[in-house]
Formats: structure tokens, sequence, C-alpha cells
């Protein structure tokens, strides 16, 4: 899962990147563009596998371009112009200078997240005959440059990083941003729809974390015939799409991190991700997640996100590679799927009991070794085998708050507190439900 991270590593970078160099022209400092020349030649050299050069250091105002490769015969033109015209005037320069006769491709990569124009090939064709008639060029000479190939923005450039570069390239990529901004986690961003899910539960997943209830690191008790369900879907089911269903604190979330660790144990497995709702748009979610590797998707807390489960359950159900799961609280299951469309409400589902009698002594003995037995056989009755009580038991034992006497009515205030929270975010959704059903219903 390394590629991954440093994939969300560098798109990160590629943000702190682009916002530098549109800064810097904003404020008048062209000179920013010579920079970003020599900054991006070691990128562009792992995607093409080649060695590109700074063409002004073989001519003095090399016309055209910038960076070239003799060994691929293909150049860059590296701008922060987005103008149509900024196109036409390089091409111009191009045949002028008969710059084709030693790189006959040419792209242009443009500084900015990403880049739109109506111009057509139709158009660039246009303009490179006119040109050479123009000058008066015969033969007529190759010159590669179509639109939708040549022409890059940031995201095209992510996206043939991702393609076209193995976890040791992409490694080598994170490290020389590395080595000129620092570390990753003071820059911006663009807005992730998919984030790894070792960046999603960075917190719960670090070994410092000692608030046990929201620990992912520890020892994984009981489930077992639940994970192997979810392994089931993974790797052999048919279906796209699968809810995990629970009241809260039955550890929904725990559980699709230990399916998500187990399927990192395989190089070549699938990738997993967390759904970031609050980036979420439905073209750019589906143009992520075109790759030829399998991508599994967690949409956790999915009845908080009633309004755009329709689009993403449409989304897995066209993408062979792609599967969703959604976690949601067992109280408002039934009206969140209310928020679909009809043929996409039969959705394969695992409902999650209390852990049992003897999963949760197991539990309680990983985390209070020093207790007694007929300590752990109280305590996991009291429990009652919700996780979020166990694992809250614990950490008020460990904090010697409880000694040789256990107190009831500590562990029933720590339940009807988090059953409290519950009813009342359950009583919510269910109020954002029915507005989106009655929405979806009066629009459809």
């Amino acid at each position: 899962m390394n590629s991954q991270i440093y994939l969300w590593e560098i798109r990160r970078y590629l943000a702190w990147f682009t916002s530098h160099i549109t800064l810097e022209n904003e404020s008048g400092y062209f000179d920013i563009n010579k920079y970003s020349e020599k900054f991006l030649i070691p990128i562009l050299n792992c995607v093409f596998n080649t060695e590109f050069e700074r063409l002004e250091f073989e001519k003095k105002n090399y016309p055209a371009i910038d960076i070239g490769s003799k060994k691929l015969r293909i150049s860059f033109q590296i701008t922060a112009e987005t103008s149509f015209e900024k196109v036409k005037s390089t091409l111009t320069s191009y045949i002028e200078n008969r710059v084709y006769k030693d790189y006959p491709v040419i792209y242009q990569l443009i500084i900015r997240e990403k880049y739109a124009t109506n111009k057509t090939n139709v158009d660039i064709d246009a303009h490179i005959n006119n040109e050479i008639n123009r000058v008066g060029i015969r033969p007529i000479p190759e010159i590669i440059f179509k639109k939708e190939e040549h022409i890059w923005d940031i995201s095209t450039l992510i996206k043939n990083i991702e393609q076209k570069c193995e976890t040791d390239r992409l490694k080598e990529i994170r490290d020389h941003f590395e080595k000129e901004y620092g570390k990753v986690t003071a820059l911006p961003t663009f807005d992730d729809i998919l984030i790894p899910y070792e960046i999603a539960f960075r917190q719960q997943l670090d070994n410092t974390n000692e608030n046990l209830p929201y620990q992912f690191h520890t020892p994984f008790f009981g489930r077992k015939s639940d994970l192997e369900k979810l392994q089931k879907f993974v790797n052999e089911s048919s279906e796209s799409v699968l809810s995990v269903v629970g009241d809260g604190g039955y550890g929904k979330t725990r559980l699709i991190v230990e399916l998500f660790k187990y399927l990192a144990t395989n190089p070549d497995g699938p990738e997993a991700y967390v759904l970031n709702e609050a980036a979420f748009q439905c073209l750019d979610f589906a143009e992520q997640l075109k790759t030829v590797k399998k991508v599994i998707v967690l949409v956790d807390d999915a009845h908080r996100k009633p309004e755009i489960l329709n689009d993403l359950i449409g989304v897995a159900y066209r993408m062979e590679n792609v599967k969703l799961i959604l976690t949601a609280r067992k109280a408002v299951y039934s009206d969140m799927l209310k928020s679909v469309s009809t043929q996409k409400r039969i959705i394969e589902s695992i409902e999650l009991p209390r852990l049992s009698y003897e999963e949760t002594q197991s539990l309680f003995r990983s985390q209070l070794p020093s207790l007694k037995e007929y300590e752990i056989k109280k305590l996991a009755e009291e429990s009652k085998g919700v996780p979020i009580v166990i694992l809250g038991l614990c950490s008020i034992t460990l904090t010697g708050r409880y000694k040789s006497e256990l107190s009831e009515e500590a562990n029933f205030m720590l339940f009807v507190q988090e059953v409290k929270e519950q009813v009342i975010n359950d009583i919510n959704t269910k109020y954002l439900v029915l507005i989106s059903f009655i929405t979806c219903s009066l629009t459809s």
C-alpha cells in the first residue's frame, strides 16, 4: 500500500507547487517559470523513463520549448498561461525555427490544477497547416501534437504518474518533493475525494495514540465470520456494494480497517480508500477511479450522506474495478435506503451483533492482563458485549479508577452516554434522509 501513500503525498506537493507558481506569476515574478522547468525534470524523467535536458543550456532563449529528450525525441513547453493564443504562438515558433527536426513530439504542460478549452484538434491542425504553408516548408514535416494527448495540466501529470510509475519511482518523486518543500503534513491540497485509509485513520493507527476506545492498532478480537464475509465480497462476489450495519460503538469502522489491513498484506491486492464526502463530485469521483487496479472505497457513516449515495452506487455499478462498502447505523439504515433509487436498493448487508461472551472476555484480558478472572467475568457481564463500552471500561480501569470493586453505575453512565448521542444523531439523520427522499421524489 506504499504506492497509495506516495501518490497522496505527491498530490499535495503538486498542489503546493501549483499554488506557488500561480501566486508568483500573479505578483509579476515570472522568473519563477525557469525554476519550474528545473523542478519538473526529475518528475518527467520518472514518467517517461528518460533524461530530459533544459534546452536553454544548449542554446540561450531556445525557441518554443523548454526541455527535451533526445532519446525519445519529445519536448515540453512549461507555462502558467492558459489561453489558446499561447498554444498557437508556441506552435508558430516551433515551426518557424524547425524545432520539429529534433523534437517531432511536443507537449505543453500548463501549471494549473485543471485546464479546459473549447478548441479542438481541427483548430490545432488548421493552425499547424497554416503556419507550414506560410513559412513555405516542403515536404510537410511530421509534427505530433494533439489536444487530448499533448496538452497537460497538473491533474494530467498526476494521472500519468499514477499510471506509469511503479512504487520505487513514486518514492523517488516523493523524495524529490520532500527535499524541496519539507514534510507533506503542512502543505495545501487539491480537494481529494479518495483518501488512503492509512491517512484517513492515521491518528487511530498511530501506536502512540493512548485513547483506547479510538485505537485501531490494538489486537482485534471477534468478528471472524464477518471479516470472512467482507473478504469474500472483495475477492469473489459479483456484487458492487455492501453495507455493514450496526448500532453506534459496535465496531463497524474498525472491522473495515481490519479488512484493509488484510488487503495490504498482498502487494497486488486492491487499493483501499475512504471517501471524503466534503469534496465529492460525481464526475471527479469516477475519474479518480479510472485505473486497472481493483479499488475498495469505504463510505463511513453513509447514513449521514443520503444526498450522494445514489451517485456513489451508480458509479460502483458502472465500473467493474470498484466496490463500495457502506457503514450505517442500524436505526436509520432502512430510511437511508429510501434516498436511493428503487433499482439500487437491493444491497447485500452484514449486521453486526454484540460480541459474544467469550470474545468479550478475550478483549478484556488483552487490555487488562493483571485483573483476576472473576473481575474479567464481571466486566464482561456488565459490558453487554458492546465494543465501545468494553474499551471504555478498560480505559477507566487502566486509569486506576477501578480496583477490587467495579462500579455498575460507571458502566451504566458510559453506556447511556453513548446511546444518548446515538439516538440524537439518528433522529437528526432521519430528518435529513426524509428531506432527501422527498426532494428526490419531487424531482423524479
